[in-house]
């Protein structure tokens, strides 16, 4: 890791920032923001990697947040979607205003009940 920390401050040093508002490049910004997160995941704080790299706290977290969302999604599985039969269908749970709670009733001994509680 020091010697990737020592190529990623060579590259930084190396660029003509002028103003401190010019953007780096976005492959140094992937760069710096994949070895952040690696270090992150090794327990490293945000300080010691800004002193490692050489770049702000803030722009090492945007950059890893950056690195993180373009992680590609883990896919998409195939569904396969069935009609309910009545037995898979869950017999309702009624609680009350009161705060009583009725589980194992039909729909209709469900309105039953509720028609009875005032």
């Amino acid at each position: 890791m020091e010697s990737e920390a020592r190529v990623i401050r060579d590259m930084v040093a190396a660029l003509d920032r002028r103003l401190p508002t010019t953007p780096y490049p976005a492959e140094i910004r992937h760069r710096v923001g994949r070895y952040a997160q690696r270090r992150r995941d090794q327990g490293c704080s945000w300080h010691a990697i800004a002193r490692e790299t050489g770049i702000s706290i803030n722009a090492l977290q945007k950059w890893t947040a950056a690195v993180r969302e373009s992680r590609p999604p883990t896919g998409l599985v195939p569904v396969q979607i069935r009609p309910c039969s009545e037995e898979t269908i869950p017999a309702p749970v009624l609680i009350t205003p009161g705060g009583y709670r009725v589980e194992g009733l039909d729909l209709a001994g469900c309105a039953l009940l509720l028609q009875s509680v005032p």
